[in-house]
Formats: C-alpha cells, sequence, structure tokens
C-alpha cells in the first residue's frame, strides 16, 4: 500500500472555499468543490508515476472554510459511482479555528466567526485556522488499477 502526500497539502483552486463565498446554491458550490477534488487526486497519482486503486483520500476542510462536509460528502459519492474511484474512502478532517485576543491574549476555539473576544469584549481580535481546504494525501493499493 502506497501512501501519497500532496505536495505540502495541495490546496483546491482559490475561490472555491472561504468565508463570504458561498454562492446561493450550496449543492453546486459543493459539487464543483467534490470536481475539484476529484481532479487533484488524479493529478496527485499521475505525477507519482505509481500504479494502483486509490483506496482511500484524506481531505482537511475547516469549520470556517465555508463548505458544508456532508454535501462534499454526497457529491463525492455521486460522482464517484460507477467509476474506478467508487469504492474509494474519502476522509474528511475538519479543523477548528480559535479567537486570539490582542488585549487580554485569550485563546477560544470558535466554530463561527466572531467580532470580539469572548472573555473581554474587545475587537482587537484575530482569527487562527479554520478556513482550509487540503487534500492531504491519497493512498493507493499497489499493482491494481
Amino acid at each position: 500500500m502506497a501512501v501519497l502526500k500532496a505536495d505540502a497539502a495541495e490546496r483546491l483552486p482559490p475561490g472555491l472555499a472561504g468565508p463570504g463565498l458561498v454562492p446561493s446554491n450550496e449543492a453546486m458550490h459543493e459539487l464543483s468543490i467534490a470536481e475539484a477534488i476529484l481532479q487533484q487526486v488524479d493529478e496527485v497519482v499521475r505525477q507519482s508515476g505509481q500504479a494502483g486503486r486509490v483506496t482511500r483520500v484524506e481531505l482537511s476542510i475547516g469549520v470556517l472554510s465555508g463548505v458544508c462536509v456532508d454535501s462534499v460528502r454526497f457529491a463525492l459519492g455521486l460522482l464517484t459511482e460507477g467509476t474506478e474511484l467508487a469504492q474509494t474512502e474519502f476522509r474528511i478532517r475538519q479543523p477548528g479555528a480559535e479567537c486570539v485576543c490582542g488585549e487580554c491574549g485569550q485563546r477560544t476555539p470558535i466554530d463561527d466567526l466572531v467580532m470580539a473576544c469572548p472573555q473581554c469584549g474587545s475587537s482587537e481580535i484575530a482569527i487562527q485556522g479554520g478556513r482550509d481546504l487540503l487534500l492531504e494525501s491519497v493512498e493507493l493499493e499497489e499493482g491494481r488499477r
């Protein structure tokens, strides 16, 4: 079994995810993201030069990415049905985000964007993490494709 690490975690094309970028038709948004994921998987396998059936794909979709993980899973299922990727396991990690206050120094885990520190109310905050949409690895079953 070969595990292909995407180059420093392959970022999907810009503009596919992020706060404020979710179009009103969420299903189409996640469908295009799933298509981009499958294109990136194909590219990683092709560039590796290795043969084998893709058995697992590991993704990281941050909680603040603006992407509905359940919709991505559904879209991946639709797009891979009847293909050589139909039996592929898609593991999706959802890294969290945190609010870091420049006033009191408090670090608070968050699931949604905030405008003020939950501890002291200061607006001098920075949001760290949770926005990524990454292809982390592709696992191949050697000798089969």
